[in-house]
């Protein structure tokens, strides 16, 4: 069925709701205007910002370059500038997915309501707390949020249109966070198979684009994006684990006294990891071997593979008891100074579940409501898009565990984020489905 708008008739619900939630935005971002919260990385992604476009350690450097992109096109100091930037962009952002979400149900109350709670979502700390700090969290979940917007509009209407600001989108998330890159096509294969027997060239031009931007991915992370993850892999997960260990140094890895803390060490600034005297002995063999080892492992050790990620997966999705956690770092330590939290304590507690099993009970009940509600009324297009959002937890988290070992909380939200949301969202288009089709129902005898 198609994308519709809402009924002209109540577009002052909209209108006040989103003014509602504008002056929120506006009320939590005043103080925070002018002033960015910096960080180690924060130093990294300026020194990427501050190349020419045509020095080629921009685009393959040891940071994905999408977040200094954005600095750099911005008059002004990063830290006055980037938080206002990344705040209109996310404002836009939220707006846009709480309003195409709306036009793709049919019920006029579940319409109003998935308008209202996608806006009071994007207020949680988890979200909110990120425009003000100099890091890429913001920008991802911004990206994310228009992502999800225009798989919306795409497996409804599969248009080159669509597709080419679908793709897009896809490609600058990617290069914001490159474990984007390979999420992602999680998204796009599967859309491009349910489109395939209406459009077959938007069909294929999704896999070509999926295929693309993996392989860009790698392009840039093969440069030197991979050096750190691997060795903070190395030092914080290898050198404790006595099989992995035994493996590494069977492979001819210099395992000397005080390897671990002295990677930690001289981890950053990046460029002086690669010659840092204190691990002189060990940079040769971890730049000639240190990948294929880590591979090799990886697919002779099932356990390390897929065990070790998937045990983990709960504390990616709640990595906390508490809302206001990450990792046992608080989340205030990422807020910038002026930021004011927009939500009560119970409103965010209810959009922003903090036991992970009740993550993952909630994600199977709203599966199940969707699967009962496709034999007996007809599965909607758009329900793949949450569909998407709740399955592909389990590789996402998966490819965040094996990419790094440090801020694992933090480098795992935009999945703990996508998987919560993806909840909502199919919760609403059940509520939805089976509203609608109750209505059909009761009109059939009036009609006859």
């Amino acid at each position: 069925m198609p994308v519709r708008l809402p009924r002209r008739s109540i577009p002052w619900v909209y209108l006040a709701v989103g003014g509602f939630y504008l002056a929120l935005r506006i009320w939590s971002f005043a103080g925070i205007a002018g002033h960015g919260s910096s960080f180690v990385d924060t130093v990294e992604y300026e020194r990427v910002a501050h190349r020419s476009l045509f020095d080629s350690q921009f685009w393959l450097g040891f940071k994905p370059w999408g977040t200094p992109l954005l600095w750099k096109l911005l008059p002004g100091p990063t830290a006055t500038a980037a938080p206002v930037a990344q705040w209109l962009i996310s404002v836009a952002a939220w707006l846009t997915l709480a309003a195409v979400v709306s036009r793709a149900l049919r019920s006029r109350p579940v319409a109003i309501a998935a308008f209202a709670i996608v806006l009071a979502f994007s207020l949680v700390p988890a979200l909110a707390v990120w425009d003000g700090a100099l890091l890429s969290e913001s920008l991802t979940f911004s990206l994310g949020a228009l992502f999800l917007a225009a798989l919306f509009v795409l497996s409804e209407r599969p248009t080159p249109k669509s597709a080419g600001a679908a793709v897009a989108l896809a490609f600058l998330l990617a290069m914001t966070r490159t474990s984007n890159a390979l999420v992602v096509p999680l998204f796009l294969i599967p859309v491009a198979v349910l489109v395939l027997r209406r459009r077959r060239d938007v069909a294929i031009s999704l896999v070509v684009a999926s295929i693309a931007i993996v392989g860009i991915a790698y392009v840039h992370s093969d440069a030197h994006e991979w050096e750190l993850p691997l060795a903070e892999v190395i030092a914080l997960r290898v050198l404790h684990e006595p099989q992995a260990r035994a493996y590494f140094d069977a492979r001819g890895m210099p395992d000397t006294p005080g390897l671990a803390d002295r990677i930690m060490t001289n981890r950053v600034p990046f460029p002086g990891f690669e010659t840092a005297p204190e691990l002189a002995s060990f940079i040769p063999w971890f730049n000639r071997s240190a990948r294929t080892t880590y591979r090799d492992f990886l697919l002779s050790h099932p356990d390390a593979l897929i065990v070790d990620p998937i045990r983990y997966l709960p504390s990616l999705v709640t990595p906390s008891t508490s809302t206001d956690d990450l990792q046992a770092l608080p989340l205030q330590v990422y807020e910038a100074r002026g930021y004011r939290n927009a939500l009560p304590s119970p409103v965010r507690r209810v959009l922003y579940f903090s036991s992970a099993a009740l993550v993952f009970v909630c994600a199977a009940l709203v599966l199940a409501a969707l699967l009962a509600l496709g034999f007996t009324s007809g599965p909607r297009r758009a329900w793949i898009v949450p569909v998407l959002g709740i399955v592909t937890c389990v590789p996402h988290g998966m490819i965040i565990f094996l990419g790094g070992a440090t801020s694992l909380g933090r480098h795992g939200l935009f999945m703990a984020i996508l998987l919560r949301l993806s909840v909502f969202l199919a919760a609403l288009f059940a509520v939805d489905s089976f509203v609608a089709s109750r209505a059909t129902r009761s009109a059939r005898p009036a009609s006859g």
